[in-house]
């Protein structure tokens, strides 16, 4: 009776180690989306935070403007009673200013396409190809990790059978 129950309470712990083990590799293959979504995560915090940095450069800039507007329309209402030759400074200073507005005001020229639109281009064709060997590497990696775990998981529903004689 004893030797019954003990065989009973044998079986029953290997069929804990077994459903223990096939938990495990279950978890295991759900690696792939975990991964995905971790990849997905860091990829969204990064558009995050550029367009967050976009959006204070941005409002950087309308703030300059407008300080700029504010600073030209004092100039030239000042600039109004006096004669440009007894302040040049002051005109030329005027002059940068409502340059720089119209510059801002401006749509990008041909001659600043062809010469940053290369570089841009390289830089974006850069992040194409280091986002795809990441996947490719990360798709890898986890490849690897579920065999492993399925071949650990073999081993020991092999060893677990052989403790209990069954094989």
């Amino acid at each position: 009776m004893d030797q019954d129950r003990d065989q009973l309470r044998q079986v029953e712990d290997a069929r804990e180690r077994v459903a223990q083990d096939v938990r495990s590799v279950a978890e295991n293959a759900n690696i792939v989306e975990r991964t995905k979504e971790t990849v997905q995560d860091k990829v969204d915090d990064a558009k995050s935070m550029v367009s967050d940095r976009v959006r204070d450069a941005r409002e950087k800039l309308e703030t300059a403007r407008d300080t700029m507007q504010e600073s030209v329309q004092n100039m030239t209402g000042n600039l109004g009673n006096l004669n440009p030759m007894e302040n040049p400074i002051g005109m030329l200073l005027a002059g940068l200013a409502v340059g720089f507005l119209i510059g801002l005001a401006l749509p990008v020229s041909r001659f600043e396409a062809e010469r940053i639109g290369p570089i841009t281009d390289d830089v974006k064709d850069r992040m194409r190809q280091a986002r795809s060997e990441m996947m490719r590497r990360g798709g890898e990696v986890i490849k690897d990790t579920i065999e492993a775990s399925r071949e650990a998981a073999v081993n020991r529903l092999r060893e677990q059978t052989r403790e209990m004689g069954m094989e």
